[in-house]
């Protein structure tokens, strides 16, 4: 791109006028492939999304559930001690969540289990708006 100087412009109003008005084109049809080419990114991101959804669930029905006779292996992970707002200890359980995987050791195949337990306050704990 070429810098504009003073001297480089016409003189005459009609062609200032005409490449004022090339300058916005120019500028607007940038904007539109921008936003053209964002709708694109978006759409592909949402694409891979349906697509790793997809395998998940093919390789759930090829595989199913963990059999039951495997031996199971629980790994509790402790939940916070104190509130992280406001540093009270009075909490209780809230959640549970159970992650499985499969580890296969040569000739012993294990199921194990690892919990994240959370915690939370208590409804008469919260503090209230005065």
């Amino acid at each position: 791109m070429t810098m504009i100087t003073a001297d480089s412009l016409p003189d005459d109003v009609a062609t200032l006028k005409a490449l004022v008005l090339a300058g916005q084109a120019a500028q607007l049809a940038a904007e539109s492939k921008a936003r053209n080419l964002e709708a694109e990114v978006r759409a592909r991101t949402l694409l891979i999304e349906q697509m790793k959804f997809t395998i998940a669930r093919l390789k759930h029905e090829q595989y199913g559930p963990w059999p039951e006779h495997l031996p199971r292996e629980r790994i509790v992970y402790p939940a916070p001690a104190h509130c992280p707002c406001c540093g009270g200890d009075r909490l209780r359980k809230i959640s549970e969540g159970l992650t499985e995987t499969l580890e296969l050791v040569p000739r012993r195949g294990a199921r194990a289990g690892a919990v994240r337990r959370a915690r939370g306050r208590s409804d008469e704990m919260a503090p209230t708006a005065d």
